[in-house]
């Protein structure tokens, strides 16, 4: 199955509802988690400029199922981890998808995260300094709840590729074209020089965009970190018609796991609540058979946003049918 972007809402009608962005994406393939992240600068955030905050504290979370009461329309926010979808009631081997240790994670402290300025020339080497940055921002943050819940942590790489070479390890990727991509076989996350351009040609939005971008790339890393891409690998292997809704459910996760990350996150850039409400709208989004309707992957976003941290609420495998389509 080959990559697919995200597809967002664009042109005429996207600028005149919208003054910022499109996002991210990722679609499970063979040994590899790949995302697919379009960025575009649709306009600017300069009216809705204050400074967003999360509903709920993550420190109000005493482990990492929750017990926000975030109010999410289509009602993400009461999906139940480790329940059983009725669609899935007589399937065992989905039990191993609903019980990963994933949506138990105990609730990292938020993370302090100042990425050095953008270099204006947009250079590789910039570029990767900036990411390394963030990347270890987002290990610091999620190292302790990966370890107390009984897990082996390893923190994510980064690279920025060269669209002139190619190397092993790289899980077949040649869409150099598009911003930012997550490899399972060698936990590396991605960037085409794509992003090095959107960063300094708009650079405020540009960092926002950037770092959802390596924040939903980093929520499949932590679905490889859990276990949860291995047990999609066998069930896939095992029930290949399931591959579509697998992805969709892996993809709304990580939607939501990147967002609860992001939401993390102190310093600069900061989240601003023109971004936050940009992200939670489901005319954002274009529907795809990977990523499901503009309300699913709408829905997701704000299951994260307004639960920092808190796992628990990005529980797409327990989900019902409906909120994933």
């Amino acid at each position: 199955m080959r990559p697919q972007g995200r597809h967002l809402a664009h042109g005429a009608e996207a600028t005149h509802r919208h003054p910022a962005l499109v996002l991210c994406a990722a679609v499970l393939t063979g040994l590899c988690v790949v995302g697919l992240t379009g960025l575009a600068f649709l306009g600017h955030l300069d009216d809705l400029a204050a400074p967003y905050a999360s509903t709920t504290s993550p420190r109000q979370h005493a482990d990492g199922a929750g017990s926000g009461t975030s109010a999410i329309a289509g009602s993400a926010a009461s999906v139940a981890p480790g329940t059983v979808p009725t669609s899935h009631a007589d399937d065992a081997a989905w039990l191993d998808l609903v019980r990963s240790p994933i949506t138990g994670l105990g609730v990292p402290e938020r993370t302090r995260c100042d990425l050095p300025a953008p270099d204006p020339t947009g250079s590789t080497p910039a570029l990767e300094q900036r990411l390394t940055v963030l990347t270890s921002c987002l290990d610091r943050a999620w190292q302790g709840p990966v370890q107390r819940a009984g897990l082996e942590f390893s923190p994510v790489a980064v690279r920025v590729l060269d669209p002139a070479q190619t190397s092993p390890g790289q899980c077949e990727q040649a869409e150099t074209v598009v911003p930012a991509a997550y490899c399972e076989a060698d936990r590396t996350i991605y960037v085409s020089p794509a992003a090095a351009r959107q960063d300094a040609e708009v650079p405020d939005i540009g960092d926002l965009l950037l770092v959802a971008a390596v924040t939903h790339e980093y929520g499949h890393h932590l679905q490889s970190l859990t276990g949860l891409a291995g047990a999609v690998h066998a069930y896939t292997a095992d029930h290949p018609e399931a591959e579509p809704e697998l992805t969709r459910r892996l993809e709304s996760m990580a939607t939501c796991l990147g967002a609860s990350t992001h939401g993390l996150l102190d310093g600069s850039p900061q989240v601003t609540q023109g971004f936050y409400e940009h992200m939670v709208d489901a005319e954002t989004y274009r529907p795809d058979p990977a990523h499901g309707s503009g309300a699913t992957q709408a829905r997701w976003a704000r299951a994260g946003y307004d639960d920092p941290g808190v796992t628990g609420r990005c529980a797409t495998f327990s989900a019902p049918d409906e909120l994933v389509a």
